[in-house]
């Protein structure tokens, strides 16, 4: 039997501290988080630009045939179609 009274109020009085330190550690460690993802140090975006650079070498991108279009505006065009917005 384990140390305490008969009834093994000790046991649970233990495990509910044990509980609370884990639900501490828990919120501390999102807190750290959060104001670490916040705080938009460089070093997240290189992280994530190499993360994606890897995904990249290991499944690449199909190549698209899309045709390129090149648009050319100006004074005239401008006046025959207007402004925009």
């Amino acid at each position: 039997m384990r140390p305490g009274r008969a009834d093994g109020s000790l046991h649970r009085r233990g495990r509910s501290r044990r509980t609370g330190v884990l639900w501490a550690a828990g919120i501390a460690t999102l807190v750290a988080v959060i104001g670490f993802a916040a705080a938009d140090p460089p070093l997240v975006g290189h992280l994530g630009d190499l993360i994606f650079d890897g995904y990249q070498r290991i499944r690449p991108r199909k190549a698209a045939n899309a045709p390129v279009a090149v648009v050319d505006i100006d004074e005239a065009s401008i006046g025959k179609v207007g402004q925009w917005p």
